[in-house]
């Protein structure tokens, strides 16, 4: 990080590029993948499985997306 004093001479943080950033094309990748769309089962098909099941358990697909 650099420090820098700008018109009003307020200190303003500034990150410095040191490298260059990678940059992919997926679209040769995409191609080739099989697509899926739905992956994820719609509601009423897991309501139906779950009828009359003493026992669920479920992954929080929202909160734990990026820990997987």
């Amino acid at each position: 990080m650099t420090v820098v004093a700008n018109a009003k001479n307020e200190l303003i943080p500034l990150r410095s590029v040191t490298g260059w950033r990678v940059c992919m094309d997926y679209r040769k990748l995409n191609s080739w993948m099989l697509k899926d769309h739905f992956r994820m089962p719609f509601m009423d098909q897991m309501l139906d499985r779950l009828a009359g099941k003493g026992w669920f358990c479920f992954l929080d697909g929202y909160s734990g997306y990026n820990q997987i």
